[in-house]
């Protein structure tokens, strides 16, 4: 069940889930809050926004304060702003000059063909650097635009990669990939799984903070 609910300062939606055991909230790329959670009780999630209210301001500032980038014109790369003039940009503005009509829907095609390159060529290296360390390796890896997720891990120890996450920086790239390494070992968000990730990502708390406020 999907529900819009009225509040003075910022929009809400209400997802009804009664199999979830908690409740979440997060902040859309718009700016909406969605509240995914399995209580019904209206008067009980007045009292959760209403504590949770300076966190969520906090985090719609933020998002309004990065930069945002202008399709056909600039792009995020490892966590920087770069112009079609910089050298990292050199397959996507080649890839844009083929185009034989310039619209937002094709443009966001090079953008997203760009990203998924660049993820196959670099995560790898990522991988294999923290697999030799932790002692995990995966059986098959895939990249794909998803909405939600910056990355999963199957039962078949299968990671399959946002190539979005190109756009972030070194640190946030190397959390995600840990990330999905240690659910190969912990298919679950247990105490003892985020201790490992904490053992080979000592910042891995601001990290997941962070990439909170940067949706997909």
């Amino acid at each position: 069940m999907k529900r819009l609910l009225k509040h003075p300062r910022f929009p809400i939606v209400y997802h009804y889930k009664p199999r979830q055991k908690h409740t979440y909230i997060a902040i859309e790329s718009d700016g909406t809050v969605c509240i995914r959670t399995p209580i019904s009780n209206m008067d009980f999630l007045e009292t959760i926004v209403r504590e949770k209210e300076h966190w969520i301001i906090q985090q719609l500032e933020n998002m309004a304060q990065h930069e945002q980038a202008v399709l056909g014109e600039t792009f995020y790369y490892l966590g920087v702003l770069h112009t079609m003039d910089s050298r990292v940009a050199k397959p996507l503005k080649e890839a844009i000059s083929r185009l034989r009509s310039v619209e937002p829907r094709k443009l966001q095609h090079c953008y997203d063909l760009f990203y998924k390159q660049a993820c196959a060529y670099y995560i790898p290296q990522r991988i294999a650097y923290f697999s030799d360390m932790m002692g995990l390796y995966p059986k098959m890896v895939s990249y794909r635009k998803m909405k939600r997720r910056w990355g999963s891990c199957d039962a078949n120890k299968q990671l399959t990669f946002n190539s979005a996450v190109m756009k972030l920086s070194v640190e946030q790239i190397d959390y995600i990939v840990v990330h999905e390494l240690a659910h190969i070992k912990h298919m679950n968000h247990s105490a003892v799984f985020h201790r490992l990730v904490q053992q080979y990502c000592s910042e891995a708390r601001s990290i997941e903070e962070s990439l909170r406020r940067l949706r997909p």
